[in-house]
């Protein structure tokens, strides 16, 4: 089996890193994601430690993590013979995923995170958010890119149906207790002074009532009208939802970065 080495800044992990990392794991190798430790400044706001639990967040166990010492100079990457290793040009391939993610710039997320004041050093404790919204809104997408800016835990619907909901069926009452089990689990974390992210649909108006008898959140509505969703005939939008994001005008991380400045500026 090969191992591909991929170094880079990811300041920030934007989708057409992701698009380059996954071809590695497509292709079937080991993958090793180099993080340059470069000095924080305005042009490197994030630490490695953000940057390491943003890739964590997206590919989990499948990479390898490996933070590079980068001097305060350009970085050449220089190899002597080819013994035991190859090197691979991507300029076809990343041409490729430059078009399918055309307007994605690093630079510009970094300039639109600095504008909307969240790159700040300033931290959170005990929130929770509740991300609700259709299915296939994009909810655990922007949970996983949002999370590592609030150190955050992530409590997923999916997830949670398998662990603390595994003897629940689907019955309105079922449905109903499910989402009642994550708020408990919620409340108990934040009173640890953690941050919690729950992406569960939460779907009718009087169960959201009785989460927020259970734990303080903020409730941001997910819309992606362009989505057809299975759970769009039982699903009661939110009347006043503290924040509403929008998957047809935002990318997850607009929508992650417009929560993290709603957060910043309601508890900081």
């Amino acid at each position: 089996m090969k191992t591909y080495l991929y170094i880079g800044r990811w300041q920030p992990l934007h989708d057409n890193h992701i698009r380059l990392i996954q071809k590695g794991i497509n292709d079937g190798g080991n993958v090793v994601v180099g993080i340059r430790a470069t000095k924080i400044d305005d042009q490197n706001p994030l630490s490695v430690e953000t940057r390491e639990k943003m890739i964590r967040s997206k590919f989990g166990d499948r990479v390898s993590i490996l933070p590079i010492p980068d001097p305060d100079c350009e970085l050449i990457v220089r190899v002597g013979r080819r013994v035991g290793y190859e090197v691979q040009y991507l300029e076809e391939e990343t041409a490729e995923y430059l078009a399918a993610g055309k307007g994605i710039s690093g630079t510009k997320l970094r300039e639109q995170m600095r504008t909307d004041g969240v790159l700040a050093d300033k931290k959170l404790e005990g929130i929770t958010v509740w991300l609700t919204g259709t299915s296939g809104a994009g909810k655990t997408v922007i949970a996983a890119k949002l999370a590592p800016f609030i150190d955050a835990d992530i409590l997923d619907g999916e997830d949670m149906r398998y662990s603390i909901s595994a003897d629940m069926g689907f019955t309105p009452q079922d449905r109903h207790e499910h989402n009642l089990r994550v708020a408990r689990l919620a409340k108990v974390l934040s009173e640890q002074k953690r941050n919690v992210i729950v992406s569960v649909i939460a779907p009718l108006a009087e169960t959201r009532r009785s989460i927020s008898e259970i734990v303080e959140c903020v409730w941001v509505h997910v819309k992606r009208d362009s989505w057809k969703s299975s759970t769009a005939k039982v699903y009661q939008a939110p009347l006043s939802p503290d924040l509403v994001v929008d998957g047809d005008e935002q990318t997850p991380i607009e929508e992650a970065m417009s929560i993290l400045k709603y957060i910043q500026g309601r508890y900081l």
